[in-house]
């Protein structure tokens, strides 16, 4: 193993589980110890070399990046079913009801349409607002929506990134921009 030898960079998944032995279904724990296996066979303290130490490392990261990728959240839409089977707090909802009846109540008693309609408006709101509590959802808020906006802004896309390479301006190149402007 002592052999110096140029590899090549490790580019896909495929490359990455054929270096370290492991299969594409490997789960993170088998692909911890084998990638513990080979670097103690090819550390160069111990007889392997350099670049085929760094080749397992790679190939390891590659790994573990793509298991990041793929381990994104499922996302269940909330509705009647989802909240009786998770852990539902009833008493938002409770404490949202009996607001709401005190609101209507008061409104009824004052004997205007007008702050019926008001206060039946505002038992809505807090009924609406209570359930999204209860269901352990973000409650619906301008301040929820604008960081939802900002942390997706900052997230920069892969398509994005300029990949073209900078020109070496010799003097010739500089001469050829002077006369064509490109």
């Amino acid at each position: 193993m002592s052999t110096q030898q140029e590899l090549p960079p490790v580019t896909s998944p495929e490359q990455a589980t054929a270096v370290l032995g492991v299969s594409m279904t490997a789960d993170a724990q088998v692909i911890h110890q084998a990638y513990r296996a080979a670097a103690k066979r090819a550390h160069p303290d111990v007889g392997g070399s350099a670049a085929q130490f760094a080749h397992i490392r790679s190939a390891y990261e590659l790994l573990l990046w793509q298991r990041s990728q793929q381990a994104q959240p499922v996302q269940v839409q909330a509705g009647p079913v989802v909240w009786a089977r998770s852990r539902f707090q009833p008493w938002p909802v409770v404490a949202a009801v009996a607001a709401g009846g005190v609101l209507l109540g008061t409104a009824a008693m004052w004997g205007s349409a007008s702050a019926f309609h008001v206060a039946l408006g505002l038992a809505v709101v807090l009924l609406v607002r209570a359930l999204y509590i209860a269901a352990g959802r973000p409650p619906v808020s301008v301040q929820y929506w604008r960081q939802r906006w900002a942390d997706r802004r900052s997230r920069r896309q892969f398509e994005e990134w300029d990949t073209q390479p900078i020109p070496v301006m010799t003097d010739e190149r500089i001469r050829q921009y002077e006369q064509t402007g490109r």
